[in-house]
């Protein structure tokens, strides 16, 4: 997505990590603290309002966390 819009492929990292004894949002917020990555994109899961207020959404958490860096929520 992010090379379909101009950016330069030399510019993109993707990074997969397994989340284990974490929450997912962590595990990327951690990849983002260790590569001191300026943005995050992530993709947005049709979650019903019951499924976030009971498992947390992804998104919501990183947008709430991301003092210091962008976080994009595509989908």
């Amino acid at each position: 997505l992010l090379a379909e819009c101009g950016v330069d492929s030399q510019n993109i990292d993707t990074v997969t990590r397994m989340a284990a004894g974490e929450t997912i949002s962590q595990a990327i917020l951690d990849v983002q603290q260790e590569g001191g990555y300026g943005t995050v994109v992530v993709g947005k899961r049709g979650v019903s309002r019951a499924e976030e207020f009971l498992f947390g959404s992804i998104s919501n958490a990183l947008v709430h966390s991301s003092g210091e860096f962008t976080v994009w929520v595509v989908g």
